[in-house]
């Protein structure tokens, strides 16, 4: 469709890898982050092939090195023993690299072709935001094209589409996300301290909480 997609990406490069090994008994939510100034990563159980599913675990490398270098027992074992409290190796079924991105299509419509989800934005996996943001893209233009059917609303409803759900993925989903990866990567020992100072004062303040998660959840993004 010849539209720009527009914004950056991440200088490094993300590993991930899957394993059974479950981590549940070790205290971590289905999806999780450790925060580490030198070996960070994003940890999520997924469904896989069915029960008890598989939990898979993305972190930062090189983005020069070779990805039969980086997909070796030699370099993915170490790296999940500074992370994981496994006895020992970990099995792992599945190990890839690939490039993150923080882009925003510069328009979500084009005549009759309409962009949603992963096609009209992209961004770290940090926060969840990407699919979040797609449900979101979903219900709207869901409603705009019945509207549109049933004779109740004109194109004007999509152009409408167009501009609130750019808008709303430059000005929460991008700032969120990049701010995410910012903090949990922070390498600077007093600003780690501080940010995860201001993440207790907000877990222990019922009204802050409630407007931290209405903010990192979307749904302060959709309320007039």
């Amino acid at each position: 469709m010849e539209i720009e997609f527009e914004g950056f990406t991440w200088p490094e490069a993300f590993l991930v890898v899957s394993t059974p090994y479950d981590l549940g008994p070790h205290g971590f939510a289905h999806a999780a982050y450790v925060s580490d100034p030198v070996v960070w990563c994003a940890l999520f159980k997924v469904p896989a092939a069915g029960p008890p599913g598989l939990w898979r675990i993305a972190s930062p490398i090189d983005p020069d090195l070779a990805d039969d270098v980086v997909h070796a027992d030699g370099f993915v074992q170490p790296r999940l023993a500074r992370l994981l409290p496994a006895p020992g190796p970990i099995e792992i079924v599945h190990r890839g690299t690939y490039r993150v991105h923080q882009r925003v299509a510069i328009n979500l419509r084009r005549g009759r072709v309409l962009l949603a989800g992963d096609a009209a934005h992209v961004n770290n996996p940090l926060g969840g935001m990407g699919l979040n943001s797609g449900l979101h893209d979903a219900i709207l233009l869901a409603e705009a094209l019945v509207g549109l059917w049933r004779g109740e609303a004109d194109e004007s409803a999509l152009d409408g589409y167009d501009r609130e759900r750019r808008a709303i993925n430059v000005q929460y989903v991008q700032a969120i996300t990049i701010q995410n990866k910012r903090t949990i990567e922070e390498r600077d020992p007093e600003v780690r301290r501080q940010r995860h100072d201001e993440m207790r004062r907000t877990a222990e303040d019922p009204a802050r909480a409630r407007e931290y998660l209405l903010r990192t959840s979307m749904l302060a993004s959709v309320r007039s």
